[in-house]
């Protein structure tokens, strides 16, 4: 005898229809929270690198490829007391594949500047990135033996601000005279601020930065420049299509 379903059946039904497309539909979705935890692994790395210069009394830096695209999913870290070497290549887009580190400028209330005040070296001089000779076009934080760091990226408030986001829209721009990517618009940042004492935090959102710079959502960005572990010194880091 044939009958047709209840309708307790028919809603039970619909209801796994539903779940089943929910959960297939959430998976097509960018990982919530990626961008945060992109931000603890850069502020780790970051505080791993100033003790490893204050450990050893090497300049240690943490590194990005091409300053003036500003953004990318992956990082280096270089040491030596002339010429250093990338030690090794960390990849962040393999586990955070949307998530991005954002390494320009954007437009806030506090004056912006390339680089900070003079910090003291070996016998109090001046730590003299060009003299230490790294490889060019990187965007980079150095640390230091004494735990001070060095950058040649935007400054405010004396301070590097690394954007950690789950999107990003970049343009062009100019900072004391020289080019930077410029953001102007974010999903979902986090701001891994790096003193230039040395002290490394993590701030949600986007530091000084305007409501109308944030975005719920953007799609992921093609193109985004790396560095690869075959990047010797004084080359310019190749990009990669792939993240």
């Amino acid at each position: 005898m044939k009958r047709g379903f209840s309708l307790v059946e028919l809603i039970f039904a619909l209801g796994l229809v539903l779940l089943t497309f929910g959960l297939f539909t959430l998976n097509l979705r960018p990982k919530e929270g990626s961008a945060e935890r992109l931000a603890q692994v850069l502020a780790g790395e970051l505080k791993a690198a100033r003790e490893r210069a204050l450990a050893t009394g090497v300049p240690t830096a943490v590194v990005f490829p091409q300053q003036a695209t500003g953004f990318s999913q992956n990082l280096a870290v270089l040491s030596g007391n002339f010429r250093p070497r990338i030690d090794r290549v960390v990849d962040l887009g393999r586990d955070m594949r949307g998530s991005y580190l954002f390494y320009g400028f954007w437009d806030n209330a506090s004056p912006q500047q390339v680089g900070d005040d003079p910090t003291p070296f070996n016998g109090g001089t001046e730590f003299d990135l060009l003299a230490w000779q790294p490889p060019p076009d990187l965007d980079m934080l150095v640390f230091l033996p004494s735990g001070a760091m060095v950058t040649n990226g935007v400054v405010f408030d004396h301070a590097r601000h690394i954007v950690c986001c789950d999107g990003l829209t970049v343009g062009g721009g100019t900072v004391g005279g020289q080019s930077f990517a410029h953001l102007s618009e974010v999903a979902r940042p986090y701001t891994v601020r790096v003193a230039n004492t040395g002290q490394v935090e993590i701030i949600p959102g986007l530091v000084n930065g305007s409501a109308t710079l944030r975005a719920p959502y953007l799609p992921a960005s093609a193109g985004a420049p790396a560095l690869t572990a075959a990047t010797p010194a004084n080359q310019v880091p190749t990009a990669s299509a792939e993240l």
